[in-house]
């Protein structure tokens, strides 16, 4: 349809793909106004395997688009030389299959899959072209009998005549071919016949001739597929070629689960799970603090009927219906499910449920969250008192309870995490002082070292324990202890490859069960004793493992939720004014003054750098990449683009953007300086340990020698004071420090709990320091007189969101009239999952 040029956006420093309408000239008024409509709705269509669409306009007559740059080949070049490996093919249709869920969601139909318009980028994903353009030269609906002589317009030019439909032979749905309105099942036959010819190396519909091709896609089955192919994935294949659309796969959304669930190797590690970005794996690790999420998957859920025989695949029942927050849940001797939960704004309180029944019941312990259940005896296990949300500090005191509930008896304090062992014992994780240690039993410590432990469970024998380490950020272990014998790592998991949490064991104590989550959604995963996984089951949302019944019944916590960026006047106590752009917010900074508000969003794995008044005008979206600072003046923005070897400095008006090369540096954090002189980044050195505080001259955009002695928790916000004097940050061991500009020795706040996970939230004019606290329950910021260090307001922040009870990330104006808060809200629900082959 035109020529592509590559070119590059000098605004924003990135090549692009330029793509010029040929016969653009002869394009009537209407058409051509057309053509931009859809072009923007194309370029609406945020999803990583899609094409993205950056502009659209016209020159001189001419209609252009201007869309990213792709390096690599197209799917017809790489099946030029052979079909393709089952394991390649499926993973490329589970990608086209998503894009084609977020176009159909937005109303476009593509109408012309094939192996032309799928382009296989060097980094393998798959990327559809061409999205919405096929608009163009659709003709207006016609009533009546429609048949292959009508005239229409074809996708080759804006020409018409006989006998042209609109698509391509041998990939047309039989609605295309016969001239009726389409939908997106259309686009699912095609896709089919793509995975039909990835699979066997020929095309589903051959035929030397238009009328021969198309006689067969409304009459005929293509041959059967290889041997080699799996009989599943022909089924699959055939459900997609169908000739009647309600007997295809509804939505691109179900062909991708379809395939996806079969599509992951059944051996070796987790590393073949989808990567997760820095933002959402740090996204990540909040969800777990919060054990809750909304699922926006109800179809998935439907009363069992009696005497209904059991279905051939795992059956999902949903078990709880009220809104908020799911603690901890585990299955009773008795078949019965436990669990704790702060419905309706309240403290954590323990319920009894049983299945079947839709209302669970109270035991009468309230501000509790429960650790474990006894399989012996039923008795209950509960953390009281823990002031933290997050995961990686809960803290309270240990006490048992009556399988029937009633007064809790304490026993130990600082347990994080506890687990009855068969014969009635305890055993314990404890945390103090930024250390945490195993103890087997109560007061024979077994284990000890630095990061958190979670999620301790004890095998069906008695013999062993197994937890989930984090000595680093960046890593997981699930690792094997016993008394007799030295600790055994069973699974090492970098935390791009997913966040791996609740290993639980199988009845038969051969092997265990865990979750591995990233943003592609959660799978189980089966982990036997010689450390080899096999995928037990995918979920399109988040979910979390809880517990495993003596006869394979599996309680899983189905997760999901949204994230918000809210202003909040403290004076006044307004409603919290929501200015999130898209899905997935991360605050980035708040101008002195409180009225312009940096921060970036996402949706579909793309970032964007928004730029919003906090009075809720529409927001400015200054171009995709990670948020950081904002001038002073409100002019400049820094921003990390995706390479995230240099910042970008890109003015929020009119100008031209500069860049700030960045060598072997890796950007966590940043704020100008109050005069604007120096840009101040916290970052890590690939040749350094720590993360340490870095100036930028702005004038010269030159990389100064870091502070000496700064060490700073990585991804947590700087703060630069109003006299550019002093900038507060998250010191080692989550200590908030202040370092002066001028060097010197730094000063610790010791006035504040670490375990809460302070950080800096701005200065006041008066040159007191806010502080706010990741993992404090209720939320709250709190202000420190320095250098008395002396706490002089407590400030609550009311969220009014089921589950919003802890924030990422805040910042405060200078005259403390308002603040912004990055936060999530959760709901969960517990759900029964039978069917699941544990045993294989």
């Amino acid at each position: 349809m035109g020529e592509v040029y590559r070119a590059r956006d000098t605004r924003l420093g990135r090549e692009v793909a330029l793509k010029v309408i040929s016969d653009g000239a002869v394009l009537d008024r209407e058409r051509l106004q057309r053509f931009e409509q859809e072009a923007r709705l194309a370029g609406s269509l945020n999803h990583p395997n899609l094409v993205v669409v950056y502009d659209v306009g016209s020159e001189g007559g001419a209609p252009f688009l201007v869309t990213e740059l792709l390096e690599g080949e197209s799917l017809r070049h790489r099946l030029s030389r052979g079909r393709l490996p089952l394991r390649t093919a499926l993973e490329l249709g589970v990608q086209i299959a998503e894009g084609l869920a977020a176009a159909h969601a937005r109303g476009v139909v593509h109408r012309d899959v094939k192996p032309e318009n799928v382009f296989l980028t060097s980094g393998g994903r798959a990327k559809l072209l061409d999205f919405g353009i096929a608009k163009l030269t659709a003709p207006p609906t016609l009533g009546g009998t429609r048949n292959l002589l009508d005239t229409t317009l074809t996708p080759e030019g804006v020409g018409t005549h006989p006998g042209a439909v609109l698509g391509t032979p041998g990939y047309m749905s039989p609605e295309q071919v016969r001239g009726d309105p389409v939908d997106g099942r259309t686009d699912i036959f095609s896709l089919g016949a793509v995975l039909y010819e990835m699979l066997s190396g020929t095309k589903a519909f051959p035929g030397r001739s238009f009328i021969e091709t198309s006689h067969a896609i409304l009459d005929s089955d293509p041959a059967p597929l290889p041997d080699s192919v799996p009989p599943w994935v022909g089924l699959v294949v055939g459900r997609c070629l169908e000739k009647e659309p309600a007997q295809r796969f509804q939505s691109g959304a179900d062909l991708a689960f379809a395939l996806g669930a079969k599509a992951t190797p059944s051996s070796g590690s987790v590393a073949t799970l989808p990567r997760a970005p820095r933002a959402v794996w740090r996204r990540a690790v909040l969800v777990v603090a919060a054990l809750a999420t909304v699922a926006a998957v109800g179809t998935l859920f439907r009363p069992r009927l009696q005497g209904e025989p059991a279905p051939s695949i795992p059956g999902i029942e949903r078990l709880t219906f009220r809104a908020g927050a799911i603690g901890g849940a585990r299955f009773t001797p008795d078949h019965r499910v436990v669990f704790s939960a702060p419905f309706e704004g309240r403290s954590e309180e323990v319920f009894s449920l049983v299945l079947g029944s839709p209302e669970p019941q109270l035991l009468g312990i309230q501000s509790a969250r429960l650790a474990a259940v006894s399989r012996r005896t039923g008795e209950l296990a509960v953390l009281l008192g823990s002031e933290s949300v997050y995961i990686g500090a809960v803290r309270g005191t240990l006490a048992r309870v009556a399988p029937t509930g009633g007064v809790p008896r304490e026993i130990a304090e600082n347990v994080a995490w506890a687990e009855w062992t068969p014969e009635g014992g305890l055993v314990v994780a404890r945390r103090e002082g930024g250390r945490m240690w195993i103890e087997w039993p109560l007061g024979n410590t077994v284990w000890s070292g630095t990061g958190a432990i979670t999620d301790l469970r004890c095998s069906p024998d008695g013999r062993q324990v197994a937890f989930v380490h984090r000595p680093l950020a960046s890593q997981t272990n699930i690792i094997l202890l016993s008394p007799s014998k030295s600790p055994r790592v069973l699974l090492t998991s970098p935390a791009a490859r997913g966040f791996v949490s609740t290993a639980v064991w199988r009845p038969d104590g051969k092997g265990l069960v865990f979750t591995s989550s990233t943003s592609a959604g959660s799978m189980l995963v089966e982990l036997s004793l010689t450390g080899a996984t096999r995928p037990l089951y995918r979920f399109p949302g988040v979910v979390w493992l809880q517990d495993i019944d003596s006869d394979g019944k599996v309680l899983v916590l189905m997760a999901g939720g949204r994230d918000h960026v809210a202003v909040l006047s403290p004076a006044t106590h307004a409603f919290p004014r929501d200015l999130a752009w898209l899905s997935a917010p991360n605050l980035g900074d708040l101008s002195p003054d409180g009225r312009k508000l940096l921060f970036s969003d996402s949706a579909h794995g793309q970032t964007y750098v928004v730029l919003r008044e906090t009075d809720g005008k529409p927001a400015k979206v200054l171009g995709p990449g990670l948020a950081f600072a904002l001038s002073p003046d409100g002019r400049t923005a820094a921003l990390l683009p995706k390479e995230g070897d240099r910042l970008v400095l890109a003015p929020t008006g009119a100008g031209l953007a500069v860049e700030v090369a960045l060598p072997e540096l890796d950007v966590q954090a940043a704020q100008f300086s109050r005069d604007g002189r120096r840009l101040w980044i916290a970052a890590h050195h690939a040749d350094r340990a720590g993360t340490q505080l870095y100036p930028i001259d702005v004038a010269s955009r030159r990389l100064l020698e870091p502070v000496p002695g700064s060490d700073i928790v990585p991804f947590t916000p700087i703060a630069v004071s109003p006299d550019d004097r002093w900038i507060a940050v998250s010191g080692t061991g989550h200590v908030p420090t202040v370092i002066p500009t001028a060097g010197g020795e730094p000063t610790r706040i010791t006035t504040v709990s670490p375990e809460l996970r302070p950080f800096p939230a701005g200065w006041s004019s008066d040159g007191a320091l806010w502080l706010g606290f990741r993992g404090a329950k209720p939320a709250r910021l709190a202000r420190v007189a320095l250098p008395s260090q002396k706490i002089t307001r407590t400030l609550a922040l009311e969220l009014y969101e089921p589950g919003g009870y802890e924030i990422h990330d805040a910042r405060i104006s200078q005259d403390e009239s308002l603040v912004v808060v990055e936060y999530p809200s959760w709901e969960g629900w517990l759900a029964l999952i039978e069917g699941l082959a544990l045993d294989r």
